[in-house]
């Protein structure tokens, strides 16, 4: 239910731009399919807490986007985890990359491989590319996220909203407004 109202309250052109874009991600094998752990509200598995705090929070706010669809930069291929559609004009594209692991060991060098690619893209930083982080007790404050939307996708974002996401518990988040799984 939540997935049809979500569709039904965007606009065509941005319903066609999430088709277009879950096409062209059947075109490639799941990456690392077993780390997929997390379930957001619609559905979609997630690999990390943040991932799905994010993608519940632009569910709920009706702003169309899409996960983890592959592209290639010089001949290489990143998986950015969020491709969203801006609102205001049904055009811009942003990518927000979460780091829910940047603590960790040998994260941070996956970090640096993603960025180097992404400053050799078309893509600028803070214009259409972003960096969520969790911070090192594994918080994701979803005011970056919100900054970010009110910005460069909907004015109008809820930031009450928001507020109320983040602190409900994550298995609530991924089990809200779903029947029995």
């Amino acid at each position: 239910r939540l997935v049809k109202a979500f569709s039904s309250a965007l606009p065509p052109d941005a319903v066609r731009w999430m088709q277009d874009l879950r096409k062209e991600k059947e075109k490639y094998a799941p990456y690392k399919p077993e780390q997929l752990r997390d379930e957001a509200l619609d559905g979609t598995r997630m690999r990390s807490q943040g991932e799905v705090i994010i993608a519940n929070f632009l569910l709920m706010a009706g702003i169309p986007f899409v996960y983890e669809v592959p592209m290639k930069i010089n001949g290489e291929l990143v998986l950015p985890d969020f491709r969203i559609l801006s609102l205001i004009d049904l055009k811009t594209v942003i990518i927000i990359e979460h780091q829910g692991m940047i603590f960790s060991e040998e994260y941070p060098y996956k970090y640096i491989r993603s960025l180097r690619l992404y400053l050799q893209s078309d893509l600028v930083i803070n214009q259409n590319l972003f960096f969520t982080f969790t911070d090192e007790k594994g918080r994701f404050d979803i005011r970056q996220l919100t900054s970010i939307i009110k910005q460069f996708v909907k004015p109008s974002i809820d930031t009450e909203m928001a507020c109320y996401l983040q602190d409900i518990p994550v298995h609530d988040r991924m089990t809200a407004g779903t029947s029995n799984r």
